[in-house]
């Protein structure tokens, strides 16, 4: 890995003085006077910017030493780097900690050129490239492991969370099904000790009418009206109180009734028996 990054230094920045992507945006590294950066620069820009940070990580790879000052160490680099790009922002010059450091800055290659490259893609290009610094200047400073740890707690949490609600949707299901089955079973009871009752009822009811039939078959015989002699009596009427045992028409004895000066009492005219009010007779 280490051969791949100075081959490509030595073909880009050492002999041209741009990157192969500065070539494509027509820019090249400069220093403060406007001139390309000289050997001993560049030899020491390769070190900087390539041999120091392979030596860190083979550093920190190494079991038998203690990396704590070079984690310190990472630390205020990282935040010196933070602080020289919130500068960049405000300037626009150095984008690098490194680039600060030796005072190189790009700068457009030639001057007056014929783009070889629509204006969309170099906007592309330049978008790009900005959007990989920022990932590559965030990422060394997220704790993945924490990160990961985090997610695992909020997936857990969420799928217990899951497992608790179908758990008790389930149980709210069953006890639905329970209480209609029992809803269903006590209605059915219900009807069936209605309907014995009602049974019941009914023959207690049609005992009692063909008993009252059979008496009232006894008591009120007659078949025609005392007072007109109608024959058969279209609507029966009897009386109230239940003394005489005669049938009426209503006319007949509402008529009397009415008709009565007195105190509203008609005798019946074969029984002799005091009539005050009368009632509907039913066979």
């Amino acid at each position: 890995m280490l051969f791949i990054r100075i081959f490509i230094y030595k073909y880009s920045i050492y002999d041209n003085n741009q990157t192969f992507g500065d070539r494509i945006q027509n820019l090249k590294y400069s220093n403060t006077e406007m001139k390309d950066p000289n050997i001993f620069s560049k030899y020491l820009y390769g070190i900087a910017s390539i041999g120091i940070p392979y030596l860190y990580e083979r550093v920190c790879k190494s079991q038998y030493l203690n990396i704590e000052y070079l984690k310190r160490f990472e630390y205020y680099y990282k935040t010196l780097e933070f602080i020289n790009f919130i500068i960049f922002l405000y300037q626009g010059k150095y984008k690098s900690l490194i680039d600060r450091i030796f005072h190189w800055r790009k700068v457009y290659a030639t001057r007056f050129m014929i783009r070889q490259l629509s204006f969309d893609y170099m906007n592309t290009e330049l978008i790009w490239n900005g959007l990989a610094e920022t990932i590559l200047f965030i990422a060394p400073l997220i704790n993945f492991k924490k990160l990961l740890t985090f997610l695992n707690r909020v997936w857990d949490w969420m799928t217990s969370r899951m497992r608790k609600d179908l758990r008790m949707w389930i149980e709210n299901i069953s006890q639905h099904e329970t209480l209609k089955k029992d809803m269903n079973s006590t209605s059915l009871n219900t009807i069936h000790d209605t309907t014995i009752t009602g049974t019941t009822s009914t023959l207690q009811s049609s005992s009692s009418l063909t008993m009252i039939n059979n008496n009232s078959s006894e008591y009120y015989s007659n078949q025609e009206c005392p007072f007109c002699n109608a024959n058969p009596i279209l609507i029966p009427y009897v009386s109230h109180d239940g003394a005489c045992k005669h049938r009426f028409c209503y006319y007949c004895i509402e008529n009397a009734l009415l008709n009565d000066s007195s105190d509203h009492c008609v005798n019946c005219p074969s029984c002799s028996k005091e009539i005050t009010k009368s009632k509907r007779f039913y066979r």
